[in-house]
């Protein structure tokens, strides 16, 4: 493998979500188009599609690494769940960019990302933790399970960053993990 080509590659990948997250900050993400991206990201378009199909593609692209990064938050090095650990990172990112989720809730509703995470992103180990940590016995109960809590979690969030975030992050993060707890 030609490293420098593999660095180049998620330099310019980078370049592009940076892009797009200021972008989307600003504007409408249904008036962001390729052009503005790679404006803001200073690459050629060519570049840009060497990457990524169009915009919807890269939005997400965008959510589902930040969902990828949520999941890999509740796990410990050794392998172990830190519910709360967990959970404090996903409410801390609400906290930290809520301007411009405030902005993009304008345009979207509250998703059910429990179910498309955990069919394509997350690890077999993970899967098994997780399964194991709240006592399910098989993938119809693992989904049931991930649509009734994420979307849970998610309206709790949506209503905290609507009311202008007045609890902080630690108080919402112990809201949710109680509730959590009690199943």
């Amino acid at each position: 493998m030609n490293v420098d080509n593999n660095r180049r590659f998620q330099e310019t990948e980078k370049k592009i979500f940076t892009a797009f997250s200021s972008l989307a900050a600003q504007k409408e993400l249904s008036k962001i188009t390729v052009s503005d991206i790679c404006q803001k990201a200073q690459i050629h378009r060519t570049t840009f599609y060497g990457h990524f199909e169009d915009v919807n593609a890269l939005r997400s692209a965008v959510e589902l690494r930040q969902l990828q990064k949520w999941t890999d938050g509740f796990l410990e090095n050794d392998g172990t769940w830190n519910l709360y650990d967990g959970m404090y990172k996903f409410v801390s990112f609400y906290y930290k960019n809520q301007k411009l989720v405030r902005f993009q809730m304008k345009e979207n509703e509250v998703k059910d990302y429990g179910p498309v995470l955990f069919q394509s992103s997350v690890s077999v180990d993970y899967r098994e933790k997780y399964m194991k940590r709240f006592q399910l016995s098989d993938e119809v109960e693992m989904k049931c399970h991930q649509t009734f809590i994420s979307s849970g979690i998610m309206n709790v969030i949506y209503r905290w960053v609507q009311d202008g975030c007045v609890e902080t992050p630690e108080e919402i993060t112990n809201a949710i993990c109680k509730i959590i707890k009690c199943y």
